[in-house]
């Protein structure tokens, strides 16, 4: 809860509150009504991943499509905290799958960096573009290697993204990214596929120098075992 709250917005921030938001919107409360900082009760609920008050909510007429002062939908909100469930709720209700933020940050981008794999096949399945860059230049692809989770990135190479994809500004792979993280099951996930162990970013960097550099001895074995040179 936060300064400008209205009573619904209050409410949806609670998961025992299914009761009280009926009650208020049967009284008139209005769901789109909004806080300080744009905050809508579907946004509180989406959040929170509370889906019996969103599907309240979305019953009384609130909008999908409203954005809070970051630019951010419920579908956003629910994207990056990773409720499938709830991301069904709004695309049913017509909510955009592609509705990327302020800062030019993606719904799929988000699941992906956090691992949220049944949040990234809802997205998927709905249409999410899985070679759409966010602003900083990174795709689902480069944020699924940064976040280190495997199933995430076997999610994607499933439908098809291209594996050795450069990061815009940086020339970075996935595989550059996963191996300066340390992240192992992700070079392995990553390797399996095919990734590209001899590709360079624009500062001549290799994954190999990248695991080198931060001392990470079991990735840089196993990008040797894969052909990786210095």
């Amino acid at each position: 809860p936060g300064r400008g709250n209205t009573p619904l917005i209050d409410a949806a921030f609670g998961a025992a509150n299914v009761a009280v938001v009926a009650e208020l919107l049967n009284a008139g409360a209005d769901p789109d009504a909004v806080a300080a900082d744009g905050t809508s009760a579907l946004h509180a609920a989406a959040r929170q991943g509370h889906r019996p008050i969103v599907q309240l909510l979305l019953a009384a007429g609130a909008d999908p499509a409203a954005v809070d002062r970051d630019g951010q939908t419920a579908l956003f909100q629910a994207a990056e905290n990773g409720h499938d469930a709830i991301l069904r709720d709004l695309i049913a209700a017509g909510a955009t799958v592609e509705a990327a933020n302020a800062a030019g940050r993606t719904p799929l981008g988000r699941a992906a960096l956090a691992g949220h794999v049944e949040a990234m096949s809802v997205l998927i399945a709905a249409g999410a573009n899985i070679e759409r860059p966010e602003a900083g230049g990174r795709r689902p692809l480069h944020l699924a290697a940064l976040g280190g989770n495997p199933d995430a990135l076997r999610l994607l190479i499933a439908h098809a993204a291209d594996i050795n994809a450069r990061e815009t500004g940086t020339g970075n792979t996935a595989l550059m990214l996963a191996a300066n993280r340390g992240h192992l099951a992700a070079v392995r996930v990553l390797l399996t596929a095919g990734a590209d162990v001899a590709a360079t970013a624009d500062d001549g960097w290799s994954a190999l120098e990248a695991a080198e550099m931060i001392g990470d001895d079991e990735i840089a074995a196993m990008l040797r075992a894969a052909g990786a040179k210095n």
